[in-house]
Protein backbone atom coordinates (compact mmCIF):
# COMPACT_ATOMS: atom_id res chain seq x y z
CA UNK A 1 0.00 0.00 0.00
CA UNK A 2 1.33 3.17 -0.79
CA UNK A 3 2.91 5.10 2.46
CA UNK A 4 0.66 7.97 3.74
CA UNK A 5 1.30 10.75 6.19
CA UNK A 6 0.29 10.03 9.90
CA UNK A 7 -3.17 10.29 10.74
CA UNK A 8 -2.91 13.36 12.61
CA UNK A 9 -1.54 15.09 9.46
CA UNK A 10 -3.40 13.87 7.00
CA UNK A 11 -6.93 15.17 9.79
CA UNK A 12 -4.76 18.32 9.99
CA UNK A 13 -4.57 18.66 6.41
CA UNK A 14 -7.94 17.72 4.93
CA UNK A 15 -9.71 19.45 8.05
CA UNK A 16 -7.76 22.72 7.52
CA UNK A 17 -8.19 22.68 3.60
CA UNK A 18 -11.82 22.15 3.98
CA UNK A 19 -12.60 24.37 6.71
CA UNK A 20 -10.69 27.29 5.15
CA UNK A 21 -12.71 26.65 2.01
CA UNK A 22 -16.04 26.78 3.98
CA UNK A 23 -14.83 30.28 6.00
CA UNK A 24 -12.85 31.86 3.00
CA UNK A 25 -9.54 31.52 4.97
CA UNK A 26 -6.37 30.40 2.31
CA UNK A 27 -5.40 27.04 2.98
CA UNK A 28 -2.03 27.82 3.49
CA UNK A 29 -3.31 30.44 6.51
CA UNK A 30 -5.14 27.32 8.18
CA UNK A 31 -2.19 24.92 8.02
CA UNK A 32 0.01 27.86 9.09
CA UNK A 33 -1.85 28.62 12.27
CA UNK A 34 -2.64 24.48 12.47
CA UNK A 35 1.23 23.84 12.78
CA UNK A 36 2.06 26.37 15.15
CA UNK A 37 -0.61 25.36 17.23
CA UNK A 38 0.99 21.64 17.23
CA UNK A 39 -2.39 20.83 18.89
CA UNK A 40 -4.09 16.92 18.26
CA UNK A 41 -7.49 15.68 19.62
CA UNK A 42 -7.68 15.46 23.51
CA UNK A 43 -4.54 17.50 24.55
CA UNK A 44 -4.89 19.95 27.03
CA UNK A 45 -2.39 23.01 27.91
CA UNK A 46 -2.51 24.98 30.88
CA UNK A 47 -1.83 28.72 30.64
CA UNK A 48 -0.45 30.92 33.49
CA UNK A 49 -3.79 33.05 33.73
CA UNK A 50 -5.40 29.94 34.32
CA UNK A 51 -7.04 29.43 31.29
CA UNK A 52 -6.53 26.01 28.81
CA UNK A 53 -5.54 25.26 25.21
CA UNK A 54 -7.58 22.56 23.77
CA UNK A 55 -7.56 20.20 21.32
CA UNK A 56 -6.31 20.14 17.65
CA UNK A 57 -6.93 23.88 17.22
CA UNK A 58 -5.89 24.74 20.80
CA UNK A 59 -8.69 26.76 21.32
CA UNK A 60 -8.52 28.75 24.14
CA UNK A 61 -11.31 27.76 26.88
CA UNK A 62 -12.32 31.67 27.38
CA UNK A 63 -13.58 31.84 24.08
CA UNK A 64 -14.59 28.73 24.29
CA UNK A 65 -17.24 29.77 27.05
CA UNK A 66 -18.55 32.83 25.19
CA UNK A 67 -19.79 29.76 22.83
CA UNK A 68 -21.50 28.47 25.51
CA UNK A 69 -24.80 29.83 24.86
CA UNK A 70 -24.92 28.83 21.23
CA UNK A 71 -25.01 25.31 22.54
CA UNK A 72 -20.84 24.67 21.98
CA UNK A 73 -19.87 22.69 24.82
CA UNK A 74 -15.67 23.18 25.10
CA UNK A 75 -15.31 19.12 24.84
CA UNK A 76 -15.91 19.82 21.23
CA UNK A 77 -12.68 21.40 20.82
CA UNK A 78 -11.31 18.25 22.18
CA UNK A 79 -12.83 15.98 19.79
CA UNK A 80 -11.62 14.29 16.52
CA UNK A 81 -12.63 15.27 13.56
CA UNK A 82 -12.59 18.61 12.01
CA UNK A 83 -15.27 20.62 13.97
CA UNK A 84 -12.34 22.47 16.14
CA UNK A 85 -10.64 23.59 12.56
CA UNK A 86 -14.34 25.18 11.67
CA UNK A 87 -14.38 27.09 14.59
CA UNK A 88 -10.71 28.25 14.11
CA UNK A 89 -11.43 29.21 10.50
CA UNK A 90 -14.50 30.70 11.90
CA UNK A 91 -12.90 32.78 14.32
CA UNK A 92 -9.68 33.56 11.87
CA UNK A 93 -12.22 34.97 9.41
CA UNK A 94 -13.68 36.98 12.09
CA UNK A 95 -10.38 38.66 13.01
CA UNK A 96 -9.67 39.20 9.46
CA UNK A 97 -12.59 40.88 9.17
CA UNK A 98 -13.02 42.84 12.18
CA UNK A 99 -9.39 43.42 13.86
CA UNK A 100 -7.06 46.14 13.11
CA UNK A 101 -3.49 45.88 11.76
CA UNK A 102 -2.18 44.14 8.66
CA UNK A 103 -3.26 41.13 7.47
CA UNK A 104 -1.09 38.92 9.58
CA UNK A 105 -1.12 40.85 12.62
CA UNK A 106 -5.18 39.91 12.70
CA UNK A 107 -4.54 36.16 11.87
CA UNK A 108 -1.46 36.32 15.07
CA UNK A 109 -4.35 37.48 16.95
CA UNK A 110 -5.61 33.66 17.11
CA UNK A 111 -3.18 33.15 19.25
CA UNK A 112 -2.88 36.74 21.02
CA UNK A 113 -3.69 40.78 21.38
CA UNK A 114 -1.01 41.66 23.25
CA UNK A 115 1.71 43.03 20.80
CA UNK A 116 4.39 40.84 22.98
CA UNK A 117 2.82 37.43 21.88
CA UNK A 118 1.40 38.78 18.60
CA UNK A 119 4.67 39.61 17.39
CA UNK A 120 6.76 36.19 17.27
CA UNK A 121 3.50 34.42 16.35
CA UNK A 122 3.00 36.37 13.17
CA UNK A 123 6.61 36.18 12.21
CA UNK A 124 5.94 32.27 12.58
CA UNK A 125 2.88 31.92 10.72
CA UNK A 126 4.29 34.06 8.06
CA UNK A 127 7.25 31.67 7.39
CA UNK A 128 5.06 28.19 7.96
CA UNK A 129 2.35 29.62 5.18
CA UNK A 130 4.86 30.63 2.60
CA UNK A 131 6.37 26.58 2.93
CA UNK A 132 2.83 25.38 2.71
CA UNK A 133 2.17 27.20 -0.48
CA UNK A 134 4.72 25.97 -1.35
CA UNK A 135 4.15 22.20 -0.66
CA UNK A 136 0.49 22.92 -1.80
CA UNK A 137 1.77 23.96 -4.91
CA UNK A 138 3.28 20.46 -5.83
CA UNK A 139 -0.04 18.33 -6.14
CA UNK A 140 -2.23 21.49 -6.97
CA UNK A 141 -0.36 22.05 -9.93
CA UNK A 142 0.29 18.84 -12.01
CA UNK A 143 3.62 17.94 -13.54
CA UNK A 144 4.13 18.21 -17.64
CA UNK A 145 2.95 14.18 -17.87
CA UNK A 146 0.16 14.09 -15.68
CA UNK A 147 -2.92 14.50 -18.42
CA UNK A 148 -1.94 11.00 -19.36
CA UNK A 149 -1.88 9.19 -16.40
CA UNK A 150 -4.37 11.05 -13.97
CA UNK A 151 -6.89 8.97 -12.87
CA UNK A 152 -10.69 9.56 -14.22
CA UNK A 153 -12.91 11.68 -11.09
CA UNK A 154 -15.23 8.50 -11.06
CA UNK A 155 -14.71 5.14 -11.61
CA UNK A 156 -18.43 4.29 -12.11
CA UNK A 157 -20.94 4.32 -15.09
CA UNK A 158 -22.19 7.71 -16.19
CA UNK A 159 -25.26 6.89 -14.43
CA UNK A 160 -24.13 7.12 -10.91
CA UNK A 161 -25.59 8.73 -7.51
CA UNK A 162 -22.83 10.67 -5.50
CA UNK A 163 -23.76 10.64 -1.99
CA UNK A 164 -20.99 12.10 -0.06
CA UNK A 165 -18.27 13.94 -1.07
CA UNK A 166 -15.23 15.44 -0.06
CA UNK A 167 -14.24 17.33 2.86
CA UNK A 168 -16.56 18.04 5.72
CA UNK A 169 -19.84 15.49 6.22
CA UNK A 170 -21.40 14.27 8.90
CA UNK A 171 -20.52 10.77 10.19
CA UNK A 172 -23.04 8.51 8.58
CA UNK A 173 -22.06 6.26 11.57
CA UNK A 174 -20.46 8.26 14.24
CA UNK A 175 -22.57 11.20 13.25
CA UNK A 176 -19.62 13.50 13.95
CA UNK A 177 -18.41 16.26 11.42
CA UNK A 178 -15.46 14.76 10.13
CA UNK A 179 -13.32 14.87 7.18
CA UNK A 180 -13.91 12.84 4.05
CA UNK A 181 -11.27 12.00 2.18
CA UNK A 182 -13.08 10.45 -1.06
CA UNK A 183 -16.12 10.44 -2.51
CA UNK A 184 -19.26 7.97 -1.76
CA UNK A 185 -20.85 6.33 -4.53
CA UNK A 186 -24.48 4.26 -4.49
CA UNK A 187 -24.56 1.56 -6.30
CA UNK A 188 -26.35 -2.01 -6.58
CA UNK A 189 -24.48 -4.64 -4.55
CA UNK A 190 -22.01 -6.41 -6.80
CA UNK A 191 -21.85 -4.20 -9.13
CA UNK A 192 -18.31 -4.45 -10.97
CA UNK A 193 -16.09 -1.65 -10.11
CA UNK A 194 -13.49 -0.78 -12.80
CA UNK A 195 -10.19 0.85 -12.37
CA UNK A 196 -9.95 4.48 -13.02
CA UNK A 197 -6.38 4.84 -13.73
CA UNK A 198 -3.41 2.73 -15.42
CA UNK A 199 -0.80 1.49 -12.53
CA UNK A 200 0.14 -1.73 -10.35
CA UNK A 201 -2.50 -3.40 -7.47
CA UNK A 202 -0.38 -2.13 -4.24
CA UNK A 203 -2.72 -3.82 -1.92
CA UNK A 204 -6.14 -6.04 -2.68
CA UNK A 205 -7.81 -6.89 0.62
CA UNK A 206 -9.10 -6.27 3.92
CA UNK A 207 -8.34 -2.58 5.32
CA UNK A 208 -9.66 -1.74 8.17
CA UNK A 209 -12.59 0.07 8.14
CA UNK A 210 -12.10 0.30 4.37
CA UNK A 211 -13.05 -3.09 4.36
CA UNK A 212 -12.38 -5.20 1.31
CA UNK A 213 -10.12 -2.66 -0.62
CA UNK A 214 -8.14 -2.58 -3.72
CA UNK A 215 -5.22 0.34 -3.85
CA UNK A 216 -3.63 0.98 -7.71
CA UNK A 217 -0.05 2.92 -8.19
CA UNK A 218 -0.01 5.05 -10.86
CA UNK A 219 3.13 7.33 -11.89
CA UNK A 220 3.76 10.58 -10.64
CA UNK A 221 3.11 9.59 -6.79
CA UNK A 222 -0.66 9.20 -7.79
CA UNK A 223 -2.62 6.27 -5.90
CA UNK A 224 -6.45 5.08 -6.05
CA UNK A 225 -8.43 3.31 -3.69
CA UNK A 226 -11.72 1.51 -3.95
CA UNK A 227 -13.48 0.45 -0.73
CA UNK A 228 -15.92 -1.76 0.80
CA UNK A 229 -15.92 -4.03 -1.68
CA UNK A 230 -17.65 -7.32 -1.81
CA UNK A 231 -15.45 -9.02 -3.88
CA UNK A 232 -11.70 -8.42 -5.13
CA UNK A 233 -10.73 -10.03 -8.64
CA UNK A 234 -7.16 -8.58 -8.65
CA UNK A 235 -3.81 -9.63 -7.02
CA UNK A 236 -1.24 -7.38 -5.15
CA UNK A 237 0.85 -6.57 -8.56
CA UNK A 238 -1.30 -6.98 -10.99
CA UNK A 239 -0.40 -4.30 -13.75
CA UNK A 240 -4.30 -3.26 -14.46
CA UNK A 241 -5.20 -0.41 -16.93
CA UNK A 242 -8.26 2.23 -16.59
CA UNK A 243 -11.38 -0.21 -16.88
CA UNK A 244 -9.90 -2.96 -15.60
CA UNK A 245 -12.58 -4.65 -13.77
CA UNK A 246 -10.73 -4.70 -9.78
CA UNK A 247 -14.12 -5.80 -7.92
CA UNK A 248 -17.37 -5.95 -7.04
CA UNK A 249 -19.83 -2.92 -5.10
CA UNK A 250 -19.99 -4.05 -1.04
CA UNK A 251 -20.78 -2.88 2.31
CA UNK A 252 -17.83 -4.27 4.19
CA UNK A 253 -15.53 -2.16 6.95
CA UNK A 254 -17.59 0.47 8.28
CA UNK A 255 -20.58 0.87 5.75
CA UNK A 256 -24.34 1.63 5.97
CA UNK A 257 -25.14 -0.28 2.27
CA UNK A 258 -23.56 -0.86 -0.74
CA UNK A 259 -21.56 1.90 -2.55
CA UNK A 260 -18.38 2.30 -3.69
CA UNK A 261 -15.63 5.06 -1.31
CA UNK A 262 -13.33 6.02 -4.18
CA UNK A 263 -10.16 8.27 -3.46
CA UNK A 264 -7.10 9.93 -5.25
CA UNK A 265 -4.34 10.39 -3.27
CA UNK A 266 -1.08 12.37 -3.97
CA UNK A 267 2.07 11.14 -2.05
CA UNK A 268 -0.62 9.94 0.37
CA UNK A 269 -2.49 12.77 0.61
CA UNK A 270 -6.16 12.64 -0.27
CA UNK A 271 -7.25 14.98 -3.16
CA UNK A 272 -10.70 15.76 -4.73
CA UNK A 273 -11.51 13.21 -7.26
CA UNK A 274 -13.65 15.66 -8.60
CA UNK A 275 -10.60 18.48 -9.05
CA UNK A 276 -9.31 16.14 -11.90
CA UNK A 277 -12.32 16.43 -14.24
CA UNK A 278 -10.77 19.57 -15.69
Amino acid sequence: MAADLPPIWQERIVCSIAAGERFGVPAAVMLAVATQEGGQPGLVRSNANGTYDLGSMQLNTAWLASLARYGVPARAALATGCYSYQLAAWRIRNHILRDHGDYWTRVANYHSHTPAFNAPYRAQIMVAAQRWNAWLAQYRIRPANFAQSRPAPSPAPAAYRMTSGFGLRVHPITHAISGHAGLDIAAAYGTPVNSSADGVVTHAGASGGYGLMVEVASANGIATRYAHLSRISVLPGTQVTRGTTIGNVGSTGFSTGPHLHYEVRFRGVPINPLGLAH
